[in-house]
């Protein structure tokens, strides 16, 4: 990705997926879990971005 896409999403928010594995205590992979969560944006970043590109997107 270039500045500009990378601004847009820490500007407007982004969904960001987590993963976690549960091992038993002997290493062996019990199970996996997917997690999606919304990170907000950053008004700070919304400034710039606005500042920089202006209202064209």
């Amino acid at each position: 990705m270039n500045y500009k896409e990378e601004l847009k999403k820490l500007a407007f928010g982004y969904t960001a997926e987590d993963i976690v594995a549960t091992y038993t205590k002997d290493g062996k992979l019990l199970k996996v879990r997917k997690y999606q969560r919304k990170i907000p944006g950053n008004i700070t970043a919304a400034l710039e971005y606005k500042r920089i590109y202006g209202d064209k997107d």
